[in-house]
């Protein structure tokens, strides 16, 4: 079983189902309906365009079933698929669950690891989408995919947090460099590193 089935692809879909569950939770879970509908349709835009090609970003099991009954996937695939999808939901439904990322209180951890998931996210769509050069089409691209981690509130850009606090460090009084947030500056740094190796090595050429 599994022999032909190519695990590239379903890699891919326990990949584009972490990242769409992990998002979908986070802004669903104080967010209003419009939010959430965003943030959803942005997140699958985003995936369909970094792993497309590879797997065709099911990310959902119907999806999978559906394409199943059709006679455009054979046994094998399908039920491969749909292993990487429930592993990639329940990897994000922990991340966000009481024992996970939800679980920490507000301080480094849970900064860390949702800058971490937003930065990696964002990478990946602007990876992608400027391989081939910068067109129109790519600036929209990761213009969405960073209105979609700003919507949900991720630090995803470490100049901005380290710029206000290094200014506040040199020029405000009883503020020190022991002042600066670390933590917003080594979640995007790690979330870049992170997503460029994923990238590169799971959905890139």
């Amino acid at each position: 079983m599994f022999e032909k089935t190519d695990m590239r692809a379903v890699r891919a879909e326990f990949l584009g189902t972490f990242f769409l569950v992990f998002i979908g939770l986070s802004v669903a879970d104080g967010g209003d309906a419009l939010n959430t509908a965003l943030a959803f349709g942005i997140a699958l835009m985003g995936l369909m365009m970094v792993i497309g090609p590879v797997s065709g970003c099911h990310v959902n099991p119907a999806v999978t079933l559906g394409n199943y009954m059709s006679r455009n996937m054979d046994q094998d695939d399908t039920v491969a698929y749909l292993i990487g999808q429930g592993l990639g939901a329940t990897v994000a439904a922990f991340a966000m669950s009481d024992d996970g990322v939800s679980g920490m209180d507000d301080g480094n951890g849970k900064v860390i690891v949702t800058a971490f998931v937003g930065t990696a996210f964002f990478m990946m769509v602007l990876m992608n989408v400027t391989k081939g050069g910068f067109d129109i089409g790519s600036s929209w691209a990761a213009g969405g995919a960073l209105f979609l981690v700003v919507l949900l509130g991720f630090d995803v850009n470490p100049a901005l947090d380290f710029g206000g606090d290094f200014y506040a460090a040199l020029t405000v009084d009883g503020t020190g460099f022991g002042d600066i947030e670390w933590n917003t500056i080594a979640g995007p740094v790690l979330g870049a590193v992170g997503g460029i190796a994923i990238w590169d090595n799971l959905v890139g050429d």
